[in-house]
């Protein structure tokens, strides 16, 4: 499943978040904002989220590891993604850093 969505990428005119590239063996989910790619892991939306994880683990159609949002701002879902990432800490001026 990773290679393919790996390959969302090149479809259409979609660009890779910076913030939540693609990282081979970690990534398992792939958040799609309008036209932005978030690759995230889907263990650390299931622990932050029971809708991610009702999502993610029920008879939904994201079960597949795609989670399409495009009625959604891709800032407002980056934020949310920083904000539960374990890794990532957000500063007064809104700029994450990967600790």
């Amino acid at each position: 499943m990773e290679g393919s969505l790996e390959q969302l990428a090149q479809e259409g005119d979609r660009t890779v978040s910076p913030d939540f590239p693609f990282i081979d063996g970690i990534t398992d989910v792939a958040i799609i904002v309008q036209t932005t790619i978030l690759y995230v892991n889907k263990g650390v939306l299931c622990v932050a989220s029971p809708v991610f994880h009702t999502m993610l683990t029920s008879e939904f159609k994201e079960k597949n590891g795609v989670i399409n949002l495009p009625e959604k701002k891709v800032e407002d879902v980056t934020l949310l993604m920083k904000m539960i990432y374990p890794s990532m800490h957000l500063s007064l001026d809104g700029k994450a850093k990967i600790s």
